[in-house]
């Protein structure tokens, strides 16, 4: 029954649609959803003990008022949701707000744009569990669980790590496309090798999101 879910998943795109239904340790057939109150399409499914529905914007459909309304029909639809999280393409903000920074929701003032809008924190709940994870994440003597999560993705060609991993400068404009093989090898920033045992970095912190696609790296630093 919907009375079974407690989190919920929502992605933006959807790549990030195909990729969250593939962390699913098990995916199934769910409850009959009423179309008078819930315009949502879903994917239901469990990670370990927990009871996920996936859901994703309607496509062309972007920004904070979308997902809005995605997350309005899921809390009306599952009662019982503890979480609902937008796992989506976001990039690091280092700065000392306290949540989730809209980069374009703001003033002009002196010919400069100044941002005055931001989501509040995470649950307390969800805080709380975060020196447990960096703790586990630190351990060598600890499997690196992310790696086992990103192997899921080895049968999909498109999200498969590319074999020379080229970090470029970020004011340089890249070429369109699906990849960087056009690109210019003269803004290539050189770099040591990882020294961890880890796959990935995690990021613990602000975000900066919004409802404009941001793909200009003068723009966006």
């Amino acid at each position: 029954s919907t009375d079974s879910y407690t989190v919920a998943w929502i992605c933006a795109l959807e790549e990030e649609y195909v990729c969250a239904c593939h962390m699913l340790d098990e995916e199934f057939t769910g409850p009959e959803i009423s179309e008078d109150n819930d315009d949502n399409t879903y994917v239901f499914g469990c990670i370990a003990k927990h009871y996920v529905v996936i859901g994703c914007l309607p496509a062309g459909r972007y920004g904070t008022n979308s997902a809005s309304r995605v997350a309005r029909d899921k809390v009306r639809t599952f009662p019982r949701l503890r979480f609902a999280l937008m796992v989506v393409i976001g990039g690091g903000a280092p700065n000392g707000f306290g949540g989730v920074i809209q980069y374009d929701l703001g003033k002009l003032k002196g010919g400069r744009f100044q941002k005055t809008g931001q989501l509040n924190a995470p649950p307390e709940k969800l805080l709380g569990v975060i020196p447990e994870m960096r703790r586990l994440y630190s351990d060598r003597k600890k499997p690196d669980r992310l790696a086992e999560h990103l192997r899921l993705l080895d049968d999909m060609e498109d999200y498969q790590k590319p074999a020379v991993d080229r970090l470029y400068a970020s004011d340089y404009s890249h070429v369109d496309g699906q990849n960087c093989d056009k690109c210019g090898l003269h803004s290539v920033v050189h770099h040591p090798e990882r020294q961890n045992h880890h796959t990935l970095y995690v990021h613990y912190g602000n975000i900066a999101s919004g409802n404009s696609v941001l793909k200009d790296a003068n723009v966006r630093d």
